[in-house]
């Protein structure tokens, strides 16, 4: 019996190794095609990789895979706790200081790589709504400079970023379904998804008039802003502008607008969300010429409407429409995890959306992942109850 066992051991170690070996290997894939196909990072650029502790071996791989391809790479490591405890112990006088060097950096550097995971979905749960206003104010000179920069940039990691156990838990999913679903959205063609994106973007025009219902009772109606719509095909040149930086946001797959923002009439109801840590239910928000004039949840409003009521700026504008076009993303059983990528998932957002080219000025942003709605453009079906019209992909 002992034998048996010593054996069984044995067996379990080699699979762990194997098993450790398959993931070193794909996650060195991965890195070696975002460095080459969705960055195209030539000889002599410089390249920034930031990420949290628990990024550190993937970011290793990016290191190498910068070398490899020329480039020069340094690492900044992102500390979220210390972050946090700095907060709650500095002044606001002084956290309204602006980060000059993060400036600096934007001007600088050729390719920014930034990973990331959530830990701790309530990390922030506890911090004073004035000190994270102070923070949202000293970043307005780097949006503005951010505006007008023009690095190539890749975050992996939408929303709840590189899928964690805790982030995970607090989403009410499977944490090897979420990574492998996760991982499996990053590996796609990114010359499909950009036919798939530009295909869609066509039918956001200045001026399209848009209605927005779901089952759980939105009912909204509004018109497209006067910037040209992007997308995020997993590629940054399918993204270059003239207005500032190239970004791209892993899993890839989005179509996406400023919305005019005087047009916004009707009601968006947000099924659910997680707000630093907390889980608002029903969140039910009214808009009229374009502002947010009332909100109501059945849970777990007073952090949101505190952070609104805090936030300078147009940041009660309805702002931003995205359409999510990842066919390897999807709603997962029990669980009320929405991502921006997710094919047919619907995101509005309001507040500043600069980043888009638009013109809404304020200091932060919110957003809010709509499941099962049906969209239309100028009278066109886009998305079916959550489901994105098959006529919406591009047919070779």
């Amino acid at each position: 019996m002992k034998i048996k066992l010593i054996g069984i051991g044995i067996l379990l170690f080699l699979f762990q190794i194997n098993s450790t070996l398959a993931q070193t290997a794909a996650h060195q894939s991965v890195a070696d095609k975002i460095v080459n196909q969705v960055l195209e990072v030539q000889p002599g650029e410089v390249v920034m990789i930031t990420g949290t502790p628990a990024e550190v071996e993937m970011m290793e791989d990016y290191v190498v895979a910068v070398a490899k391809a020329g480039g020069q790479a340094f690492v900044s490591l992102d500390l979220p706790a210390a972050y946090k405890k700095a907060m709650m112990e500095t002044s606001i006088d002084h956290l309204k200081i602006p980060n000059t060097f993060r400036i600096s950096l934007i001007r600088n550097v050729d390719c920014f790589i930034n990973l990331g995971s959530v830990q701790d979905p309530q990390l922030l749960a506890d911090v004073p709504e004035d000190k994270l206003a102070a923070s949202r104010e000293a970043g307005k000179a780097f949006t503005a400079a951010d505006k007008r920069a023009h690095y190539r940039g890749v975050e992996i990691g939408q929303t709840g970023g590189i899928p964690s156990k805790a982030y995970a838990t607090s989403v009410n999913a499977d944490h090897q379904q979420m990574l492998d679903m996760f991982w499996k959205s990053i590996n796609v063609d990114y010359s499909k998804m950009a036919a798939n994106g530009k295909q869609v973007a066509t039918l956001m025009k200045a001026g399209s008039q848009v209605k927005l219902t779901s089952t759980y009772g939105t009912n909204l109606q509004f018109s497209i802003g006067k910037s040209d719509a992007r997308i995020n095909s997993g590629r940054t040149a399918d993204n270059k502008n003239s207005q500032g930086p190239s970004n791209v946001w892993l899993p890839a797959g989005e179509a996406y607008v400023a919305i005019n923002p005087a047009s916004a009439n009707g009601t968006m109801v947000v099924p659910a969300m997680d707000f630093r840590g907390s889980k608002i239910k029903n969140l039910k928000m009214t808009y009229k010429a374009g502002k947010m004039v009332s909100m109501s949840a059945d849970s777990n409003i007073d952090a949101l409407k505190k952070a609104i009521e805090m936030s300078k700026g147009d940041v009660d504008v309805l702002s931003l429409i995205d359409i999510g076009l990842n066919q390897n993303s999807h709603s997962l059983p029990d669980s009320d995890y929405a991502s921006w990528e997710m094919a047919g998932m619907v995101t509005l957002a309001m507040g500043n959306n600069g980043w888009t080219g638009g013109n809404v000025d304020a200091d932060g942003a919110f957003t809010f992942h709509l499941p099962k709605s049906t969209l239309s453009i100028d009278g066109k079906t886009i998305v079916s109850n959550g489901e994105l019209q098959k006529d919406m992909l591009f047919k070779k």
